[in-house]
């Protein structure tokens, strides 16, 4: 967010309910402009956050800052946001027009500006010539559609979605995503929005807040958490990880240590300086993990125990040293190539590791 004008700042912000703490002491900033997901496992408070923004729930705690205006104690309406909930709520006895309306005559604005702005709203979301049409007459992603327009008639300060792409199937949500995406950066509109599923975050947001039990414990770029996890819980969450403890056996050259993960099995991994413990957590992606069908310097005989094909990628479930390792290998072009390893050799870069304590 570096020269960013920040539009949203949460501060300090805690929620609980009775003895559950769901957000916990959180800060976080969204520049002006910004796509942001929130991500985590499902009860984490991701979506509580989301309600406090929003104004549906109150903090015990904290502070929320929104275009400079303290918001914290304002209530839903005062705050200009627009909302599309995880399953739409929308009206059914109302036509398409009528429900992108809804927010327009509660604000008791005009018959000819709620005409101009459900028609703008509706030419956004490509639904043009559709308002008279009645919710159940609609598939599930037009649904979506027009609790976005609806959303966006109000020109909000600020667009919060819960979970927008949780009610399609594989096809739709791929194809919403990118629409509601391109919709997003067209508007320019700040946007924060709820999520459990790592690839609706990362196909969707230029950022991404990870959460855990009501606390914040990472934010960046995909490419930066996927790669550069600060924690165990994110190394985890984040893709598919082999996670092997380890002991530091010694230091060697260029910022490298050795490490001892069973008595036959032995790694070369970068050193944490900072750090003064010999118990650690070695953390290697499946993609990282070179195989070959012949042995190479520095390889490792694996025995396969299992294999998935799952269209693009084929992943193997590996046995070398008395440790399990899962890997995973681009599926050839042409099918004769497919080739399935009983046993293989493999190498682990050391740079393609990294080490927790």
């Amino acid at each position: 967010m570096t020269n960013q004008e920040t539009h949203l700042s949460l501060s300090n912000l805690s929620k609980s309910y009775g003895s559950v703490r769901a957000v916990s002491n959180l800060s976080l900033n969204i520049a002006r402009g910004e796509c942001l997901a929130l991500l985590g496992p499902s009860g984490c408070g991701k979506s509580t956050i989301l309600k406090l923004i929003a104004g549906l729930e109150l903090p015990n705690n904290g502070q929320i800052i929104l275009a400079s205006r303290d918001i914290t104690k304002s209530t839903p309406e005062a705050r200009n946001l627009g909302f599309v909930f995880q399953n739409y709520a929308l009206f059914p006895h109302l036509s398409v027009g009528e429900n992108v309306a809804f927010g327009l005559n509660a604000r008791g604005k005009s018959k000819s500006i709620i005409s101009e702005k459900v028609s703008s709203a509706l030419e956004l979301v490509q639904l043009q010539g559709l308002a008279s049409r009645r919710i159940h007459e609609l598939s599930g992603g037009q649904q979506q559609r027009v609790a976005i327009a609806r959303a966006l008639a109000i020109e909000p300060e600020l667009l919060l979605l819960d979970e927008p792409l949780s009610n399609l199937d594989v096809t739709l949500r791929t194809q919403t995503g990118q629409q509601l995406r391109d919709l997003i950066k067209r508007l320019n509109i700040s946007t924060i929005f709820v999520t459990h599923d790592q690839a609706d975050a990362f196909a969707l947001a230029d950022r991404i807040a990870l959460i855990n039990e009501g606390q914040l414990q990472q934010t960046g770029s995909a490419i930066e958490i996927y790669f550069q996890p600060k924690n165990l819980f994110v190394a985890r969450f984040i893709g598919h990880s082999n996670l092997l403890p380890a002991r530091l056996v010694k230091t060697v050259a260029n910022g490298l240590a050795e490490y001892e993960i069973s008595p036959e099995f032995r790694l070369l991994a970068p050193n944490p300086i900072s750090e003064n413990k010999s118990e650690v957590t070695l953390r290697i992606r499946p993609e990282a993990i070179e195989m070959t069908a012949t042995a190479q310097e520095t390889s490792l005989p694996a025995k396969v125990l299992s294999v998935r094909f799952s269209g693009p990628t084929i992943y193997y479930y590996l046995k070398t040293q008395g440790v399990e390792l899962e890997a995973v290998k681009l599926t050839p072009q042409i099918p004769s190539e497919v080739n399935f390893l009983d046993e293989c050799w493999i190498k682990i870069p050391p740079n393609a590791i990294t080490v927790f304590s």
